[in-house]
């Protein structure tokens, strides 16, 4: 998560909203086009919201719509020589491989340690929300420093001379906090990952922060992905054996509404992947929807299993949100999951970090507990059942 008090914002923007190659046995675009500085090639066929292409010994990423309802769309160039002529449509020209970084997300450290090259953080947002606990020992040897809580201290934002801020909006506002930083001549990227629809199109992210560190480090994302990719395929066919699909309740009423991932979210493609019956699947969009509390009671007090309901850890606490949820079928069954297995003394939960390019270590997760027989030896990574 990226703030304590805005953990529930972000629960709903992960459910807002490569086919690549990385090997010669993948089909790989074709996608070119003539350029100032030679032929571009396209690393990937499509995302929602990135695109990375190569120019020669140069990468050019195209961050697109970065915030929910934008048409935006940001030009990075990333150059390892000389710098390349700026254009109109450039949003940054980026010299590579950098040196020192800013971030404001936990997903954010999650892709950085997926590449090793965390070292390159000096400064983040909300400290005491990260889980690694590298990251958390060079806080307290003060070779991370603080960015801010709610907003960027624009003041050490500017003292880091770092090379680059990765941040990111959820609104149109956010987003002109970023417009400020860059007139005053701090190189932000705006990281969509968050929007994406889809475990592994989150995961494909992981290549458009590798590009910032190189050649090799491209490479290497690009085994990486083939990789995620291939365990997580094997894994959705094996949940496809499944001879029953039990029925799947998510989430924690919250301030009168009881907020659910529709029927297209990643959520919801999570659950399909692990052949689960998920209770609001017909409902169509990638985004939250503000449900009655009621209308969920009524449909899922019969679900077999109840997954991620906030940040309760044992039914104790859940009873005192509503007495009326021991008649849950889940509850009465103990089959009642969170996703708070790996969490630090600080409360960084490792889930929040660590999952978005690990997509089949979740699947793995969902599979174990929603069909016990087809993956007995697993043991749970990020998924905990509620104490007693």
């Amino acid at each position: 998560m990226r703030r304590a008090d805005r953990s529930f914002i972000l629960f709903i923007c992960l459910i807002y909203v490569f086919a690549f190659s990385a090997c010669k046995g993948e089909n790989q675009s074709t996608e070119r086009k003539s350029a100032e500085e030679g032929l571009t090639v396209a690393l990937i066929d499509s995302t929602a919201h990135f695109k990375l292409y190569k120019e020669g010994t140069n990468y050019q990423l195209h961050i697109q719509n970065p915030f929910p309802a934008s048409s935006k769309v940001e030009v990075i160039q990333l150059y390892t020589k000389e710098k390349p002529k700026q254009r109109a449509d450039i949003t940054h020209q980026i010299k590579v491989p950098i040196k020192r970084a800013l971030i404001s997300s936990t997903t954010h450290l999650g892709f950085l340690n997926g590449l090793q090259k965390a070292a390159s953080v000096v400064g983040a947002s909300q400290l005491n929300l990260y889980y690694d606990s590298l990251f958390q020992r060079n806080v307290r040897q003060g070779k991370i420093v603080s960015l801010g809580q709610q907003r960027f201290n624009q003041e050490q934002v500017l003292s880091l001379n770092a090379d680059i801020l990765f941040s990111f909006a959820v609104s149109a506002a956010d987003y002109k906090q970023i417009e400020r930083l860059r007139e005053m001549g701090v190189k932000v990227v705006s990281i969509a990952e968050y929007m994406e629809g889809d475990p592994l199109s989150k995961a494909k992210w992981l290549l458009a922060f590798s590009a910032f560190f190189g050649s090799e480090a491209v490479e290497k994302a690009q085994q990486q992905i083939y990789s995620i990719k291939q365990d997580y395929q094997n894994l959705k066919e094996l949940a496809q054996k499944a001879k029953y699909r039990p029925k799947v309740l998510l989430s924690l009423p919250w301030k009168g509404s009881w907020y659910v991932g529709a029927g297209d979210s990643f959520q919801a493609k999570f659950l399909a992947d692990a052949a689960a019956d998920y209770i609001w699947k017909d409902r169509a969009g990638k985004a939250s929807i503000a449900l009655d509390i009621e209308a969920v009671f009524e449909k899922g007090i019969t679900a077999d299993y109840w997954l991620n309901p906030g940040n309760v850890t044992s039914y104790q606490d859940l009873f005192e949100q509503d007495q009326r949820f021991e008649n849950f079928k889940a509850v009465k069954q103990r089959q009642v999951f969170n996703i708070y297995k790996r969490v630090n003394a600080a409360g960084g939960n490792d889930y929040w970090e660590s999952a978005v390019y690990q997509p089949q270590l979740v699947l793995a997760d969902l599979i174990h507990l929603l069909h016990p027989t087809l993956l007995p030896e697993h043991e749970l990574h990020y998924y905990q059942a509620l104490k007693e």
